[in-house]
């Protein structure tokens, strides 16, 4: 027991300076996923409000809401959606082993 309290001592901090280095890593990844969001929102704005004009009003020539098949707002929107922190499932793996230490101890 007293050899596990030891490596305890050790792990612990290790584990605690892991997890604040996560915790904004997590956060700094979901800001790039919402730039994401916020570049596709400005893309389709930009093109409704400029390109029209200088396309009179032709829809055909539409790059990101072409309705005549290109999907390419549609799979935008789809990849947003997709995108997954992967910092998430590290940071609460990471915090449940210092709940477990803190157990332990």
């Amino acid at each position: 027991m007293n050899e596990f309290m030891v490596w305890i001592k050790k792990a612990e901090p290790f584990l605690k300076t892991m997890k604040n280095d996560l915790a904004t890593y997590l956060s700094r990844k979901q800001l790039d996923m919402m730039s994401y969001v916020g570049t596709q929102n400005i893309l389709a704005e930009y093109e409704e409000n400029n390109l029209r004009f200088y396309t009179d009003h032709d829809v055909e020539k539409l790059v990101v809401r072409n309705i005549d098949g290109n999907q390419l707002l549609e799979n935008m929107r789809l990849t947003v959606e997709k995108l997954r922190n992967p910092f998430t499932d590290l940071y609460h793996w990471i915090k449940g082993e210092l709940y477990d230490l803190m157990a332990f101890s």
